[in-house]
């Protein structure tokens, strides 16, 4: 490997579509055990690397030489081997600085709490440090030197102004998951979340429902990346950050079909992908492999909720994938979670089809039985309010697809994952 990230679990990361971007390298990720990771350092096997979790201070203490951020940080996330020397940078600090100047976010006199103890924690402290907030608090979830507990945070920090996650809670494998409440703060003006996968975290739903300004690691990521990839080859790199920005989550960002039973989502929206060149999941036939019988099976044998829950289940474990469209069940809009994990990543688009057009009958639609006038009537409100956007289908396939595809190119639409 002569480019690339190392690090111990990479399935989530969007690096190699960021740094290929750039077009002067391959990029390749790594996944090292940190059975390996000491031996790797002192065989040095690449030109330049990022590191990620967790290897980040041990690069520190494998580099020959280290620049004053990295110095300062103690820990390195870009590292160029220059004829066998290891050269140690910590762009993390340049990729923060970048999302608070966008975000127009002065750090001074601010009271700041930062989740997490790690490399990515520890460059988030540098920069409001050496931007002269007033109070940094690092939060860790037992007692350890120099960091305060979340119960510390209950009893004396709920007027923080910046709350800042530099944990793993909340990353793809644990999307379900948040760091911290919100609710309780009281002069909570931003919150940023180094995730970047998924786009929407738990905690950014949450700050989003509570009007407090937020954003992901999106942004930090690919201004880090172009640093580090300014080492890499030792000369400038001229890209619009923004641009890339929006290009990624084009390029990573699920589109989530919902709406009445025979509405169109599976016809529809598999030929999306085929035309979009992305993998197609239909959650029922998903929920049919995981329970190994057909969906009106369940509900004979076990009914309704059991059913649901098995709609939950397999909700969650699909909507963490990047780049996919996902055709769901008629019902899934009945549980807010399985919307909230959709919404994580997802565009989620209503399939409206007139009630006459709609089938009456189907023995494996086992809820027509209840009458689709009765159906319509439960879900239009909750199909409406889960949706980004809303699109008729009442004209001929090709036609509605095209409607979305013209829908979809709307910038507007992105603006929920930055």
């Amino acid at each position: 490997m002569q480019y690339g990230l190392i690090g111990e679990h990479l399935g989530h990361s969007f690096s190699k579509m960021i740094h290929e971007k750039f077009g002067y390298y391959h990029y390749d990720l790594k996944e090292i055990s940190k059975d390996h990771i000491v031996e790797y350092f002192k065989e040095h096997p690449f030109k330049g690397i990022n590191v990620t979790i967790p290897y980040k201070e041990i690069a520190f203490k494998a580099c020959d030489h280290l620049d004053e951020q990295a110095k300062s940080i103690q820990a390195c996330n870009c590292i160029v081997n220059k004829d066998g020397k290891l050269y140690g940078h910590n762009t993390d600090y340049d990729g923060i600085v970048e999302t608070f100047k966008h975000f127009d976010i002065d750090l001074k006199d601010k009271k700041v709490l930062i989740l997490g103890k790690g490399g990515a924690s520890k460059a988030f402290e540098a920069v409001c440090k050496d931007h002269q907030a007033a109070i940094v608090q690092i939060v860790y979830y037992k007692p350890y030197p120099g960091c305060i507990t979340y119960e510390d945070v209950q009893r004396s920090y709920l007027d923080a102004d910046i709350l800042i996650n530099a944990t793993p809670v909340g990353m793809a494998m644990h999307s379900n998951a948040s760091p911290i409440d919100l609710s309780p703060f009281t002069n909570l003006e931003f919150v940023f979340d180094a995730i970047y996968n998924p786009l929407n975290t738990k905690l950014i739903q949450q700050a989003k429902k509570l009007n407090i300004r937020c954003t992901n690691g999106l942004l930090m990521l690919v201004a880090q990346a172009k640093y580090a990839a300014e080492y890499f080859l030792n000369q400038k790199i001229d890209m619009d950050l923004d641009s890339l920005v929006d290009t990624i989550i084009l390029q990573t960002c699920n589109l989530v079909f919902i709406g009445m039973p025979s509405c169109g989502k599976s016809t529809i929206s598999r030929q999306l992908a085929n035309n979009l060149h992305k993998e197609w999941i239909d959650l029922d036939e998903e929920i049919e492999k995981e329970a190994g019988m057909k969906i009106a099976e369940i509900f004979e044998r076990y009914g309704e909720d059991r059913f649901r829950n098995f709609e939950t289940q397999v909700t969650f474990k699909n909507c963490i994938k990047n780049n996919v469209v996902i055709a769901c069940g008629g019902g899934i809009i009945l549980r807010k979670e399985n919307i909230e994990a959709l919404s994580q990543n997802g565009i989620i688009i209503y399939l409206d089809r007139p009630l006459d057009n709609l089938i009456r009958h189907d023995p494996s639609r086992p809820k027509l039985k209840e009458g689709i006038h009765t159906l319509y009537k439960e879900r239009k409100d909750l199909y409406e309010k889960a949706c980004d956007i809303k699109i008729k289908n009442e004209k001929t396939i090709q036609k509605t697809m095209q409607i979305c595809i013209e829908s979809l190119k709307n910038k507007n639409l992105y603006k929920k994952f930055k």
